[in-house]
Formats: structure tokens, sequence, C-alpha cells
């Protein structure tokens, strides 16, 4: 025979939490992990991760007019010379849009910066990649150019006079005399 009697009475409306060993382990598992994964710490300033937007870094470029400069010290015919300036005009027409847009974006990242010094909030990163992603665009496109037409003017000299010009590199660029010259130079 089945003993139906009705348990307690409750009253209509309210239920009464029962805490049992399965909440009191799945509460204290919770806090274990948040307590891991920080989330109890104190915020301090943001821990910065270094995020690459690009490919590998290139060292700044020599332009023609490093060799222009240099005319006398390597020995440059008044031919080389002519054909030097006529490389560094042609680099001025072809990268003029270029260098426009960069002195724009520098100086709109600029205002940026400032701005963002006097805000009462810190800037998220993600802003501060999405400013400066044009800017770096533009600036790497520039030296690949540079590096381009520095290619075209060592063209120009004779072999010892590359040489040369290759060493006055390395001292402008304070590398080691054994050291490789950058990419491209």
């Amino acid at each position: 025979m089945v003993n139906k009697t009705p348990g307690p009475v409750r009253p209509a409306g309210r239920r009464r939490l029962v805490v049992g060993p399965g909440l009191i382990i799945a509460l204290a598992l919770s806090f274990y992990i948040a307590h891991q994964q920080g989330l109890f710490r104190k915020s301090g300033p943001p821990v910065v991760e270094r995020v690459t937007t690009s490919g590998p870094k290139q060292p700044p470029a020599a332009d023609i007019d490093f060799l222009l400069q240099r005319a006398d010290e390597l020995r440059l015919t008044e031919e080389q010379v002519g054909k030097l300036r006529l490389l560094r005009e042609e680099w001025e027409k072809n990268t003029a849009a270029q260098r426009a847009a960069l002195d724009r974006e520098e100086k709109q990242l600029d205002r940026f910066m400032k701005e963002a010094a006097k805000a009462d909030r810190p800037t998220p990163l993600r802003e501060i990649q999405r400013r400066t992603a044009a800017f770096s665009e533009l600036s790497g496109q520039l030296a690949a150019a540079r590096r381009t037409y520095w290619q075209r003017g060592l063209l120009v000299l004779d072999l010892g006079q590359r040489e040369a010009a290759q060493k006055a590199l390395r001292e402008h660029l304070k590398l080691p005399p054994e050291s490789p010259l950058p990419k491209g130079t």
C-alpha cells in the first residue's frame, strides 16, 4: 500500500532555495575559474601586446639626395649628377600625391593623439590601431618607392662608386662595417 500523506504544506507563491552539495560545488568551481582568469583583480593600465599591422619592418632607405650630397666624395661625373637629378625629379613627381597624403594623415594622427591625451578616459587600443593604419600603409609605400629609386640611383654609379655609397650609407645608419646593409639598399 502506498502512503498518500502529503508533505509539508507551503504557502502559495513562495519557494524555498535548497542549498545542497551540488550548488556549493558549482559556486566554488565558478569562483575558482573566475579567480584564475583574473576577474577579481583590480584593473590597472591595460596590458598592450605588440600588434603587427603590416609585413616586416624595413629600415628607412636613403634617397637620391644622399648620393647627390656626396657627389664630390663619390667622384660623380656631371653626366651622373644629371641622371641622379632627373631621378630625383621623377621621384618627386611620382610620389607627390603619396607624400601629401602622408602629411595629411600625420596631421590627423597628431591631432587625434593630442585629443586622446586630453580625454578623461583611455583610448581603446583598437581605435589607435585603426587611426594609425592609413599612416603606416602610406609610410610603407613611400619607403618601398624610396628603396626602388635608391636602387635605380645605384645603377647610375660604377662599381667603385656603388661600394663607396654603400659604405657611406653604413656609416650614416651607424652600422658596423661588416654588417650587411638593410634589404633593398
